[in-house]
Order: structure tokens, then sequence, then C-alpha cells
């Protein structure tokens, strides 16, 4: 078969937007609960340092996730709405009451939805937005006086066999803490973006 896969995109033509960001946001929910599902099959590795990487890489594509999510449902917003000056308005939890205000005549059921998803989203976008040009996320092991690599904290009881096999055990149980609280958040962004997903078509008139 001759060809090959490269990324591409479709052009929104005209009358076709809202109807082009509802078909985005989906999928952007799709992709969040893609990525809880990996989350969710990376503790079972039996190497820790190996667990520990695939929690980091699927933990920073969680908040990116989120991040695509938030912007696709302003997005939506926005485009059903008719003012293209809602969408920063949203982002702003300082503007966003006044915004929500503004768009009360697209039905309750539609601003409460947006709301909902909006206030689930603020904490990790508020987490991913510390991830810049010279700040990196990481996962560390964090005490009551200093932050470690957790490869390094093993690699230092590597001697200490009693040692390393206790904090083997902590870091399992902190993985997997990390790995249900991420995956229930997923999960509640999930359904809040189906339910402004099915709002949104009502705002729409079906």
């Amino acid at each position: 078969m001759a060809g090959r896969l490269e990324f591409y995109w479709y052009e929104t033509k005209p009358g076709e937007e809202a109807g082009t960001a509802w078909g985005q946001l989906a999928g952007a929910s799709h992709r969040l609960h893609f990525v809880c599902q990996e989350m969710e099959a990376c503790v079972s590795g039996a190497n820790i340092e190996q667990v520990l990487g695939r929690l980091e890489y699927h933990m920073e594509n969680y908040l990116v996730r989120v991040y695509e999510l938030r912007e696709r449902a302003i997005s939506l917003a926005a485009t059903i709405d008719g003012r293209n000056q809602i969408a920063g308005l949203l982002k702003s939890k300082r503007e966003r009451k006044g915004a929500l205000q503004m768009m009360e005549h697209l039905g309750s059921g539609f601003v409460q939805a947006l709301e909902r998803l909006l206030i689930s989203l603020d904490a990790d976008i508020a987490l991913r937005n510390q991830h810049t040009h010279d700040k990196f996320l990481s996962v560390g092991l964090c005490t009551d006086n200093d932050i470690f690599d957790p490869a390094d904290a093993l690699l230092d009881l590597s001697a200490n066999r009693e040692g390393y096999q206790q904090l083997f055990d902590f870091l399992r149980e902190e993985t997997q803490r990390l790995v249900d609280e991420h995956t229930a958040k997923g999960k509640a962004v999930f359904e809040a973006t189906w339910s402004l997903l099915e709002a949104a078509k009502e705002a729409e008139g079906g």
C-alpha cells in the first residue's frame, strides 16, 4: 500500500464552527480518558524506577490534555455565544462569573455545565502553568525538609536492604495514590465535559 502517516487538519468552513468545536471537545475528552488509562496501567511494572519514569511522563501528558480540554471547552462556549471575547473572560477566575452571566441567554443548563467543568480544571491548569520554559515539573519525594529524586533516594539505600525495601514499598503506595487521585479527577472531568456537550446541543437547538 502506497502512502505514509502524516499530521493533518481540516479547514473549518463557514457555518460549521460550532459543530467543529463540539467535535474537538469530544475528542479532547477521549484523549484525557486514554491518558488516565495509561496512567493506571503504568503502576503494574516490577521495576519501580521505570514505573516512576512512566508516571512522570503520563502526569505531564495529563496536564497537557487538561489544558487542551479547557481550551476546547472555552472555544465551544465562545462559538455558540458568538462573542470571541468570552473566551478570554472565561479563562480568568476573576472575570469568569461576569462572563457566565453574559451567557445566560444560552440557558442555565449550559452555563452551569460550563462552570462546573471549568472549576474542575482550575487546579490542574494552575499546576500546568508552572511548567514553563525555565521551570520543569517532576515527580519528587517530598519530606519535611527537602525534595528528593526517588531514583537517587533508592540508589542511596542500595546497600541497606531493609531501608531500600521500606522506601520501595512507600514509593509503590505513593505512586498508586497519585494515580488514583488523578484518574478520579480525570473521570470527573470526562463526565463534566459530556454534560457540557449535551447542554451545548440544547443551547444550539438540538
